[in-house]
């Protein structure tokens, strides 16, 4: 159960330039252009996984996607599932940055030769966005990945993703089960400025990925690419029909012959 306590802190939200691009970038990412109007002239509402970057002890929105950004070793990657009201101005991770640091997430984990240490905070918002499931309690984890290792295969290593055919992350943990980045009536309710516990867990080294058989590189162009066995499913009708008019031509030419 998260408790609610008041930042005492600097405010960790951070008003630069670059948060309206971002989050103009994002908001192409969900919906493949800028929001469209609603007949009333509103702008409709996404739900979303929200990406920033943890620079200076503040949340950074992500100018790019999380396959096309490499953190360095010693990156803080945060997310955060919500719905903006105004996506120039995202809901932020709730995480207390004072507490939730590098350090706290990753000190018990070593990176070998290769490697480096990420650590991924991960915001599944409030009830309100949950539409009737179990809200999963915030948590922080420390990813071990390859050096080359993208933010996506950062997450992917403490937690397991869904992405749809375009690379937009679509759940972390199972959560939503369903739906990608889709349109909603209501916004989620402004967070204030106050934060909420999150669990601090390491990975568990059993379950990582040597780096020789971690995932490929999960980019958007890779994503873009149809399952490898697709083209079985587009060639299997073209078969069959194949089959079909080719078996009704040698059956009138049998016919014919025995009329000959």
């Amino acid at each position: 159960m998260t408790t609610r306590t008041p930042r005492t802190a600097r405010p960790l939200r951070r008003v630069t330039a670059a948060v309206a691009t971002a989050a103009v970038a994002a908001l192409v990412a969900v919906t493949g252009s800028l929001a469209p109007a609603q007949a009333d002239g509103e702008a409709q509402i996404y739900r979303y996984w929200g990406y920033f970057h943890v620079e200076g002890g503040e949340y950074v929105t992500s100018e790019v996607g999380l396959a096309d950004f490499v953190p360095e070793d010693g990156a803080v990657e945060a997310l955060r599932y919500a719905a903006p009201a105004d996506f120039t101005a995202p809901n932020l991770p709730r995480a207390d940055l004072e507490t939730v640091t590098f350090d706290a997430v990753c000190a018990e984990e070593t990176a070998a030769e290769g490697e480096k240490r990420v650590a991924v905070v991960l915001d599944y918002g409030v009830e309100a966005d949950s539409e009737g499931a179990v809200v999963p309690e915030p948590s922080a984890a420390c990813a071990v990945v390859p050096e080359s290792a993208n933010a996506l295969q950062a997450v992917s290593a403490v937690a397991e993703t869904r992405t749809d055919d375009g690379g937009l992350l679509c759940a972390v943990g199972g959560y939503p089960a369903s739906g990608c980045g889709g349109v909603v009536d209501t916004a989620t309710p402004a967070d204030g400025e106050e934060t909420v516990d999150f669990a601090i867990a390491g990975l568990d080294q059993g379950d990582a990925l040597p780096t020789e058989e971690f995932p490929g590189d999960q980019s958007l162009e890779s994503a873009d690419e149809a399952p490898s066995d697709a083209w079985l499913y587009l060639l299997l009708p073209a078969v069959v029909l194949t089959l079909v008019i080719g078996g009704i031509v040698l059956a009138r030419r049998r016919t014919a012959d025995r009329r000959g």
